[in-house]
C-alpha cells in the first residue's frame, strides 16, 4: 500500500507527509491572493480533500486533480471578504469576458473592460487575476521541501488542529473554539449556548477527550 492509499485509509502520518510534500503547490497558488496566509491555510484544507478523494486509476496526475480543490477553498475565503459591490463587478467582468470571447475569439484585457465600464484598469486587473483560469502542474515540477509559514514555524500543527475541529461534531467544535481559542469562561459560554454550566462542563470534557484521541492518531 503506497503513501496515498495509507493516508486515504486514515494513516495520519502518511497524510502529514503528503501535505508537506505538496505544500509548495499550495504556497505558489496562495500568492495570487491578497491575504496570502489565510489563502495558504484554506488551501491546505483543499489539499487534504484532494488527498482523500484522489483516485490514481482515473489516469490523471494528482496535481491536476488537486489544483481546482485548493483554489476552490482559497476563493471561499476571499469571497467572504468581498462586499456586494465587488461581487457585482466580478459578475459584470465575467459577462464582458464572455462577450469579447465570442466576438474576438480571445480573453478580454483589463484595458478593454475598463473602456466598457469606466472602472480603473488596475482594479480590473486584480479582479481578473483573482478569477483567472486554473493552471495545472505536472507532478515532476513540484518541489519537495519544507515550507515555512510567514507567521511562524508551526503551520502544520495549526493546520491539523483546524482539521480535527472541523471533523468534530459542531457543538463540540464550538465549545473547544470558544473555551480554548477565544478564552471564554464556562459561565459566559453556557449563557450564550442556553445550557446549564454543568452540562457545558460535561460536554467540554467529552470534546477534549475526542480531540485528544484524534490528535494521538
Amino acid at each position: 500500500m503506497n503513501r496515498m492509499e495509507r493516508a486515504q485509509n486514515g494513516d495520519a502520518k502518511a497524510l502529514a507527509l503528503l501535505v508537506r510534500q505538496h505544500a509548495p503547490l499550495v504556497q505558489a497558488l496562495a500568492k495570487r491572493f491578497e491575504q496570502m496566509q489565510d489563502a495558504f491555510q484554506a488551501g491546505c484544507v483543499g489539499l487534504v480533500k484532494a488527498i482523500r478523494g484522489y483516485r490514481e486509476e482515473k489516469g490523471f496526475a494528482f496535481s491536476t486533480y488537486a489544483v481546482p480543490l485548493i483554489l476552490g477553498e482559497m476563493r471561499k475565503i476571499q469571497e467572504k471578504k468581498f462586499g456586494w459591490r465587488t461581487k457585482e463587478k466580478l459578475r459584470r467582468i465575467n459577462t464582458l469576458r464572455e462577450q469579447i470571447m465570442r466576438e474576438k475569439g480571445r480573453d478580454a484585457t483589463a484595458a478593454e473592460i475598463a473602456d466598457k465600464t469606466g472602472w480603473k484598469a488596475a482594479e480590473i486587473a486584480f479582479l481578473l487575476e483573482m478569477n483567472r483560469q486554473v493552471l495545472y502542474y505536472d507532478d515532476e515540477s513540484l518541489p519537495v521541501c519544507e515550507v515555512k509559514d510567514p507567521a511562524g514555524e508551526s503551520w502544520m500543527e495549526r493546520f491539523f488542529i483546524r482539521d480535527i475541529l472541523e471533523r468534530m461534531p459542531e457543538e463540540y467544535s464550538y465549545i473547544l473554539r470558544h473555551r480554548f481559542i477565544l478564552s471564554e469562561s464556562q459561565q459566559c459560554l453556557s449563557a450564550r449556548m442556553h445550557i446549564h454550566q454543568s452540562t457545558l462542563s460535561r460536554n467540554e470534557r467529552k470534546a477534549r477527550l475526542m480531540f485528544i484521541s484524534a490528535w494521538q492518531e
